[in-house]
């Protein structure tokens, strides 16, 4: 450190300290007071919007990608010697003498107790690894409902709850702010003597949940209704619109099998006391799920609306969207979207389809090459099917149909039959007839795809000596045609 001293008329003595400045993030207060302001509009509009919903203090910094919002002369620094890779500081002395830093706001308090965690340190200015001693003065921690105060002190680290030390303590401590906004802000002051960094880092303030009161709200058991095959485990069920941000409330499921009209705890599954409940394998009948959400803090009591587990069905969402695509004059590709059920067919046909009906029958044989009547091209989970084995210039029937199967062999069908966009004709490519000129016959190309020659397939003509015998009367010569 390199010190020049001046003698004043006055006296005193003045001290100037050439220094590494840290590496400071520089911000716009315009920019911070728009995002401030953005943030207490955001939380208005969810309070009104959203009243049920209750808030919480749960945020934490580390300041290692940067410091973001945090405002005051206290900055971010990338200094390996601070408490972590990156941590806020200021260098104190006797001309410098307070610093500060206030957060950004952290959360919206629900009125309960936050418990605020932080890192520090004081150290010697400029390698700031050796501990500071305990003159160096104090600082205050302190809460606010806006980035501007008024402030209320919750800790203040002085030289009696202070250890000198050069590397990074951890500091803890609970407060009860009221109900709103929260910002937190360090105020720090240089004493009597000493030249060093002040450094904080790994702010965490986590608030805990109140306890319930008065009823709570049990909500609505989802999904609402699964038709699933016997043997299959049902999805999960979970609460929506329930009572949540609060201690205190228990959880039990309950299951009928009469309609609703009698409902017992259930005993299989997992998850039967928690607010997530997972049945145990469907047996076929149908069952009635609903939960009991009590409130320990006085014992009210509210039960979901049920949620219902029954056998398969038809489909409520067929198959949608269905086109084809790659056509040519012996094959197309078709696709679809799926709708509901557990599994797709397509059948073809160059006659209007016949639906097939539920029932208990084997399983399906699909094939791919078309080889005629009414034929299943697909069957099973996927979206599409490339068919072959077409005639030119032929218009074939196309349907995809969702459903359900159940069973192991024979197996039970519930077909989605609806007629929609799942119903569909395409014609393959006819054949292409040659242009002709200096009285040369009209030939045909078998199998060639007609309806893209102008597009894709340009032709051009080209002469070879081999070649059949002139016809009589007829002057003959071949030609061969092809695509380029």
């Amino acid at each position: 450190m390199i010190r020049n001293y001046n003698s004043l008329s006055s006296g005193y003595l003045s001290e100037l300290k050439n220094r590494e400045p840290d590496v400071v993030e520089k911000k716009s207060s315009i920019a911070t007071g728009f995002r401030t302001w953005l943030a207490m509009i955001f939380m208005v509009l969810t309070s009104l919007s959203a009243t049920d919903i209750i808030a919480q203090v749960n945020a934490s910094y580390n300041f290692n990608a940067n410091a973001t919002g945090w405002t005051g002369d206290i900055v971010r620094t990338t200094s390996t010697s601070a408490c972590g890779s990156a941590s806020m500081r200021k260098n104190m002395y006797s001309t410098v003498t307070t610093g500060n830093m206030v957060s950004p706001l952290v959360g919206t308090s629900n009125g309960g107790a936050i418990t605020l965690t932080y890192d520090y340190k004081v150290a010697n200015w400029s390698a700031n690894t050796v501990g500071t001693p305990n003159t160096w003065g104090s600082f205050n921690v302190q809460y606010g409902a806006s980035a501007t105060g008024p402030w209320t002190t919750v800790q203040t680290i002085n030289s009696t709850n202070h250890i000198v030390s050069g590397t990074c303590a951890n500091k803890s401590v609970t407060f009860t702010a009221p109900a709103g906004p929260l910002y937190l802000k360090w105020d720090a002051f240089w004493s009597t003597s000493g030249d060093y960094y002040i450094n904080f880092d790994n702010v965490v303030a986590v608030e805990a949940l109140p306890a319930c009161s008065g009823s709570p709200v049990a909500g609505t058991a989802s999904p609402a209704l699964q038709n699933i095959c016997p043997g299959s485990t049902p999805a999960a069920l979970s609460l929506t619109g329930a009572s949540s941000g609060v201690t205190g409330l228990t959880y039990q499921w309950e299951q009928s099998t009469d309609g609703g009209s009698n409902y017992i705890n259930v005993s299989t599954g997992t998850g039967a006391t928690s607010a997530s409940y997972t049945p145990a394998t469907f047996g076929g009948t149908s069952v009635m799920y609903r939960c009991k959400v009590t409130c320990t803090n006085g014992g009210a009591l509210a039960y979901s609306v049920a949620a219902t587990v029954a056998p398969p069905a038809t489909p409520a969402t067929p198959v949608s969207n269905a086109l084809v695509t790659n056509l040519s004059t012996s094959g197309f590709t078709t696709s679809w979207t799926n709708g509901n059920g557990n599994r797709r067919l397509v059948l073809l046909s160059t006659a209007p389809i016949t639906d097939p009906i539920d029932g208990s029958a084997a399983a399906y044989t699909a094939n791919t090459v078309y080889a005629g009547g009414q034929q299943v091209v697909f069957d099973g989970t996927g979206t599409t099917v490339a068919v072959t084995g077409l005639s030119l210039g032929t218009t074939y029937y196309i349907k995809v149909y969702e459903y359900i199967r159940c069973g192991a062999g024979p197996f039970d069908y519930y077909y989605n039959s609806t007629n929609g966009t799942n119903s569909i004709t395409a014609a393959t490519c006819g054949a292409a007839t040659i242009p002709y000129n200096e009285s040369f016959e009209t030939a045909v190309v078998p199998n060639f795809a007609a309806c893209t020659v102008t597009s894709s397939h340009p032709l051009t003509r080209s002469t070879t000596a081999t070649g059949a015998a002139p016809r009589t009367g007829t002057k003959y010569q071949n030609i061969r045609w092809t695509p380029t």
